[in-house]
């Protein structure tokens, strides 16, 4: 009994059993990220981060300066440049998301905390974009759409629609906890866990409203009828909320 003692006590006052230094650390290396990422091709830069670079940049133009990318140490942090990569690469990544933070710190030579840090940095300063990005459009912005859509050889049958509005779902990776309350989650036609998103764009895509509360398995007609464009609607100049297209979608 005291050998398992002071073997136990031996275990509580140690962090690590074994030393921390580079032969016990997972291999890392940048050279993908210093050597190949600058050279990566139009469609290959689309696959890895999820769009162009013309889109990319002007994205890092405005959250560059964010609070969230400076440090109130001597500590310098990692150029925004590579955080943005970083949380769009995980973003988007196909895998779990477990295997996604492993695969995303092996690529770029990081370590998976690191990976999961860039990743609030970039959520913290696109949210501060919100009110700005996603807004209803002007009484010009209206205009220019409605001249768009009557030029328009297929859409101009849509020459006063407003808004186009769809149901989305965004799928959860694992199941959620506690268990009695994840049948919430679950759309038993799509198969997944995940939540309801109701979305307004206009005819470029824009997003002019945006809302998410409830579970997947809510059905997209009761989630629309309780977005704030339907119970407000003076509120973006509409008199008729009913007058909205479900689904637009163009063919050739």
């Amino acid at each position: 009994m005291q050998w398992k003692l002071r073997t136990l006590r031996a275990i509580l006052a140690k962090r690590y059993l074994r030393e921390r230094g580079r032969n016990s650390s997972i291999p890392k290396s940048r050279y993908w990220r210093n050597e190949v990422l600058g050279r990566l091709p139009y469609d290959r830069f689309r696959h890895f981060f999820r769009m162009n670079p013309d889109s990319f940049l002007r994205i890092l133009d405005r959250i560059q300066d964010h609070e969230v990318f400076k440090n109130r140490s001597s500590y310098i942090q990692v150029d925004p440049i590579v955080q943005l990569l970083i949380a769009l690469r995980r973003l988007g990544c196909e895998a779990s998301s477990g295997s996604g933070v492993v695969s995303v710190a092996q690529l770029f030579g990081i370590g998976e905390g690191t990976v999961v840090l860039y990743t609030r940095r970039v959520i913290c300063a696109l949210i501060g974009l919100w009110e700005e990005m996603v807004r209803w459009h002007t009484n010009e912005e209206k205009s220019a759409m409605r001249r768009r859509l009557r030029r328009s050889p297929r859409l101009d049958l849509f020459e006063y629609c407003i808004g186009v509005v769809d149901g989305t779902y965004f799928a959860f990776k694992f199941k959620p906890y506690p268990d009695e309350r994840s049948v919430q989650y679950f759309n038993y036609r799509k198969k997944f866990y995940g939540l309801q998103a109701t979305v307004i764009c206009d005819d470029l895509g824009r997003i002019l409203q945006f809302s998410s509360v409830y579970p997947a398995s809510v059905h997209d007609a009761w989630c629309f009828r309780v977005t704030r464009i339907i119970q407000h609607p003076g509120r973006f100049s509409i008199s008729k909320p009913n007058g909205f297209v479900a689904k637009l979608t163009s063919r050739s």
